[in-house]
């Protein structure tokens, strides 16, 4: 039997879901700011470390964050 679930329900799973999104785009700009600033002391101009970034594959900028499991699909930060 496929019942929806009640409308206040789904409105509490929707909000821990933005909840859980949000505290992964804070993770994942936490770790690009620890990036950046490891790539500007080994001598690399802002530009340069703000390229190598993006070109990270977004599996590695997200690694094993629990919105990963598949059901939740949060923004990737760096997309425009």
């Amino acid at each position: 039997m496929n019942q929806e679930l009640p409308k206040n329900i789904r409105r509490a799973l929707n909000q821990l879901a933005h909840a859980r999104c949000l505290a992964h785009e804070i993770d994942e700009r936490i770790e690009l700011d620890e990036e950046m600033g490891r790539l500007l002391s080994q001598g690399m101009t802002a530009e340069e470390a703000l390229q190598h970034v993006r070109n990270l594959p977004v599996k590695f900028r997200w690694k094993n964050h629990p919105a990963d499991s598949g059901d939740i699909q949060c923004r990737d930060p760096l997309a425009s």
